[in-house]
């Protein structure tokens, strides 16, 4: 994938469509996920560490949803993760 060698995992379930994962080599990390039904996937990188936990901070996020060639990207980048913030109910109001 992209040059580099991939684990690719096929995810099924008997209420779902397929979808597929694919974890780097070497570092074990996901680096794509796809669902089988489409034409979509997102791309996961530039992982860093957030309270312990490594986490992509790019996602990558690729459509051809109508399956007419027309290709959609989106980039998202994370700056901050909050890992099991403390929440009140004011918090959902």
């Amino acid at each position: 994938l992209n040059g580099e060698d991939a684990y690719k995992v096929v995810i099924t379930s008997k209420e779902r469509e397929h979808a597929v994962a694919y974890y780097d080599v070497k570092s074990g990390l996901k680096i794509k996920a796809a669902a089988t039904s489409d034409l979509s996937h997102i791309e996961y990188s530039d992982y860093k560490i957030f309270d312990g936990y490594k986490l992509p901070t790019k996602l990558v996020m690729v459509t051809d949803a109508e399956g007419e060639g027309e290709i959609h990207e989106w980039t998202v980048t994370i700056k901050n993760y909050q890992i099991n913030p403390i929440l009140t109910n004011a918090d959902f109001k």
